[in-house]
Parts: structure tokens; C-alpha cells; sequence
């Protein structure tokens, strides 16, 4: 089997697993557990921590690995090195379960928070250096992955808002009160708009420099 084979059924194992655990799946578990008090599914295959629950968990880290993998493959280039990434990959996806539960920081809101400030300032500072040199044709798509940098940080934004408010939220859950919901409600539906947003942004400039690449 040559790379570029095992590469594409890496990747298409993995992706066909993360799409079909963290989208397809939710259609038709969320309905069940959400029909139901937590207490209600004790001692069935639909409790938490039960097979199935387990089976979605292991699965999805699982399908990111394989993607990873296959992607890597298929972008390796002559005798290069792919198992560095792999390995990083493996040690990020194996976070998931480990720990298995965390207690509520709200100091590591604070601290990552800081670092995704520096790191969005300092990414858009070297964006602009290299803008200036892309070709015409190019700078289109770099300007997609800047929107795609915003998007990401008001996602992030909006999350820290909904998690870590000192007026609301888990930081001081006591004080959320029903009038607050839609806030919430309203805050947490933007960031999934912004990410999806974000990585379309993101998907498009890559789209566009293949086909740059390819004339």
C-alpha cells in the first residue's frame, strides 16, 4: 500500500468518525438524553458513562488522530519526518481524557485569555509582514485568514463571557437568574456562529491558494 493510499483511508476513517460521532450521532442522542432527568438512564446502556456515552468519547479523539495521521501522510513530501505531528496530536487528543474532570479556575480564564491576546496580536503583526510580499493573487486569501483570526477571538470572547462572568455563568452560578438566560442563550449561539464562521474563512483561503498553486 503506497503512503498516499494509506494516507486517504487514514483520513477518510477518521473524518467519516468525527463527523459521524460529533454531528450525525447528536441527532439522535441528544433527543434521549435531554428527554430525561441524568438519573433516569442509571443502569442503561444510555447512562453516563454507559456504552454509549463512553463509545462517542473514545471516538472522537480517536477519529482526530486517524485524521491527522492520514493528513500527514498525505502531505509528507520525500523521506520528511511526519511522526513528530502525529505524536503531538496523540498527546492533544489523549487530553481528553485526562483528566477526567476538572475543577472551575477562573484564574485559567484570566491566564488563557492573555495568551490568546498575545498570540492573536503577534500572529496579525507578522500577517501584515508577510502580506507585503504575497503576490496579488494571494493577498485575497490572506486577508480570509485574518477574518478567520477575528472570528476565532471574538468566539473566544464570547465563550470567557458565558463561562467565566462574574455576574453569571459557572463562575457564580447562584447569581444567574431566569432573566439572564437569553444572554447566555444569545452569547453561547454566537460563538458557534463565529467558529463556524472562523473556519470557513479559514477553508476558502486555503481553496483559493490550491488554486493559485495550481495555474
Amino acid at each position: 500500500m503506497s503512503t498516499r493510499t494509506l494516507g486517504l483511508a487514514l483520513f477518510g476513517i477518521g473524518a467519516a468518525t468525527v463527523v459521524g460521532v460529533s454531528w450525525v450521532a447528536p441527532w439522535w442522542t441528544s433527543p434521549v438524553w435531554s428527554s430525561a432527568p441524568t438519573a433516569h438512564f442509571d443502569g442503561t446502556a444510555w447512562a453516563v458513562f454507559g456504552p454509549i456515552f463512553m463509545a462517542m468519547s473514545i471516538a472522537m479523539p480517536v477519529g482526530m488522530v486517524l485524521t491527522v495521521c492520514g493528513v500527514m501522510l498525505l502531505g509528507k513530501d520525500g523521506a520528511e519526518r511526519t511522526w513528530p505531528p502525529i505524536v503531538a496530536a496523540l498527546l492533544v487528543c489523549g487530553s481528553l481524557f485526562y483528566p477526567p474532570t476538572l475543577g472551575f479556575y477562573p484564574v485559567v480564564f484570566g491566564i488563557a485569555g492573555g495568551f490568546i491576546l498575545v498570540f492573536f496580536f503577534g500572529s496579525l503583526w507578522y500577517w501584515a509582514s508577510r502580506r507585503r510580499r504575497l503576490a496579488p493573487a494571494r493577498k485575497v486569501s490572506a486577508d480570509l485568514q485574518m477574518l478567520g483570526y477575528v472570528l476565532f477571538l471574538l468566539a473566544a470572547v464570547q465563550l470567557c463571557a458565558v463561562l467565566g462572568n462574574p455576574f453569571s455563568g459557572l463562575l457564580v452560578p447562584e447569581r444567574l437568574e431566569p432573566g439572564d438566560l437569553p444572554y447566555q442563550y444569545s452569547m453561547a449561539t454566537r460563538s458557534i456562529i463565529y467558529l463556524a464562521a472562523g473556519w470557513g474563512m479559514l477553508f476558502v483561503a486555503h481553496l483559493r491558494e490550491a488554486r493559485a498553486d495550481s495555474q
